[in-house]
């Protein structure tokens, strides 16, 4: 069987420098999402301009295809999932409330997987809407939530209509983030929210784990991104974002959350 590749990035998917080297080549062959039809390996690169980590190539549609065969179990919408994971996902919207300063407007979540972000957005009283790519959690979120949608984020078009945009561990999948961060600020009010979680290789946990050789991450095959903690925030800036919050998330190892507002220009 013809394994689908990875496409090879042409530079640092952040600063665009061709200054890399090779980080980290890492067996992904055991994760819960292999499939015999990828590549067992995946190389990690650092950027030596910007000090981003990336792996080599990422995955077209069909790869991406095939890595939606099969799902995280905390991915996917429960019941069970909903009562377990509303404790961290208020806790959230609560802290993004109050940097607004309120607890209503409308709530975009980008990739919202088990739905737990999205169900406590609409528990505090926003209007919550969710995109996400895998049709199953679309059906299994009708029922309590009016306005999901299996859709490209890229192809919302509803400029400057959203209070908050929230990321849950979504941008370290996503092969180019800064279009990401340009497309939410195109959709975010003047002074919007946008809020992230991912994983913090700037954390000591990281080096810890590194050390200990019990890092999950370098054989992450769904991740083509290690940021940290500072190349984050500087990335921000880029899209006309001021950082305004720092927490350690509960939802992964090592993970860290990240609150930016908007700036208002003029």
């Amino acid at each position: 069987m013809k394994k689908i590749p990875r496409v090879n990035y042409q530079g640092c998917p952040l600063c665009d420098s061709t200054d890399l080297e090779v980080e980290v080549k890492a067996d992904c062959s055991r994760h819960s999402l292999y499939s015999s039809r990828l590549p067992e390996i995946i190389t990690w690169l650092r950027c030596r301009g910007c000090n981003h980590s990336f792996t080599d190539g990422y995955f077209d549609a069909r790869g991406f295809d095939e890595l939606a065969k099969k799902s995280h179990e905390n991915q996917v919408f429960s019941a069970q999932q909903a009562e377990q994971w509303r404790f961290v996902a208020g806790r959230m919207v609560t802290t993004v409330s109050n940097l607004r300063n309120s607890y209503s407007g409308r709530w975009l979540d980008i990739g919202f997987g088990n739905g737990s972000l999205l169900l406590a957005a609409q528990e505090f009283g926003y209007t919550a809407t969710g995109i996400d790519m895998r049709h199953s959690s679309i059906e299994a979120l009708k029922p309590y939530i009016e306005d999901v949608r299996h859709q490209d984020f890229l192809d919302v078009d509803e400029y400057e209509q959203y209070d908050v945009i929230s990321m849950a561990d979504v941008l370290e999948h996503v092969p180019f983030p800064r279009i990401f961060l340009e497309h939410s600020t195109r959709l975010l009010k003047p002074g919007g929210v946008i809020f992230i979680s991912l994983p913090n290789m700037s954390a000591p946990i990281w080096d810890i784990l590194n050390r200990h050789k019990a890092n999950p991450y370098w054989g992450e095959i769904e991740h083509f991104h290690n940021f940290s903690r500072e190349r984050l925030v500087s990335l921000l800036k880029e899209y006309d974002f001021d950082y305004c919050h720092y927490g350690i998330s509960e939802r992964y190892r090592a993970c860290m959350e990240m609150a930016a507002r908007k700036i208002v220009n003029g």
